[in-house]
């Protein structure tokens, strides 16, 4: 190779790769007397509601993106838990991943925070609560004229 290989080239190269693989795993899977890769992608995918989500495209594997996505927020006071939970509402409609919240909250939003998690009980959605306490002693020293305060120095 004299220099970088463009972009077009690669994924040409990816694609006929992949497609050879699935040749063999076709016929390694007849020589095994196993089902077709196809029937087993649509069972996973039927099966995929329990668990990662699911997609209309064929060749989406639920069992590949299964990786929790974890998402750490800091939320002081009752404002920012309002536009918290409307970020964490758009966060939840386009996921396929189980989701892991960490959240840096103060003393009003915590017990709204648990409250709200607590009750909407969502599959592959999981939530931690930190004290602002810790953080605020690690950046309370730092001079501070941003308009969200030392809220936005502990992110």
């Amino acid at each position: 190779l004299n220099g970088p290989v463009p972009r077009h080239l690669l994924l040409r190269k990816v694609r006929e790769l992949e497609g050879k693989n699935r040749l063999l795993l076709k016929g390694m899977q007849q020589q095994a007397g196993l089902p077709d890769a196809g029937e087993q992608k649509k069972a996973t995918v039927a099966r995929s509601d329990e668990g990662c989500g699911s997609s209309a495209d064929p060749d989406y594997l639920p069992h590949e993106a299964c990786e929790t996505i974890h998402v750490a927020l800091v939320v002081g006071g009752y404002n920012a838990t309002r536009q918290a939970l409307t970020v964490i509402k758009s966060m939840l409609f386009y996921r396929h991943n189980p989701l892991h919240f960490h959240f840096l909250a103060d003393k009003l939003a915590r017990p709204v925070l648990r409250t709200v998690f607590n009750t909407w009980q969502l599959p592959d959605v999981s939530f931690s609560l930190y004290e602002t306490k810790h953080a605020l002693e690690v950046v309370s020293w730092i001079g501070n004229y941003h308009y969200s305060g030392i809220y936005g120095l502990m992110k």
